[in-house]
């Protein structure tokens, strides 16, 4: 009776821990694209700009605020990518902890 109890009660742990970790990587997911979209949008008025240098001092400034966007572009674009790994190894982590659960069930 105490191990179909104590059975019974793992299961419904390993449910939970499923639950939240579900709810984790659904909250994971709409953070980073609420962030991302909401840098894109931001980069989009940026580029939209008329701005045009009208004297080489301008034009300097001009440029160095492309560069900077640039390596800006390129610095997220690297934290997406890390995210999206982290977020795949999740939900590897994921599927293997429900094999796990299932052999153990069985």
């Amino acid at each position: 009776m105490n191990i179909q109890l104590l059975k019974c009660k793992n299961e419904s742990l390993l449910k939970e821990i499923e639950n939240y970790e579900q709810h984790l990587l659904e909250h994971l997911h709409k953070k980073i694209s609420t962030k991302a979209e909401t840098w894109l949008g931001e980069q989009e008025l940026y580029m939209m700009s008329e701005e045009r240098g009208k004297d080489e001092l301008s034009i300097q400034t001009f440029i160095h605020k492309h560069q900077t966007m640039e390596q800006t572009i390129e610095n997220y674009s690297d934290i997406l990518r890390e995210l999206g790994d982290k977020a795949k190894n999740l939900i590897i982590d994921l599927e293997q902890s429900n094999l796990s659960r299932d052999l153990i069930n069985e």
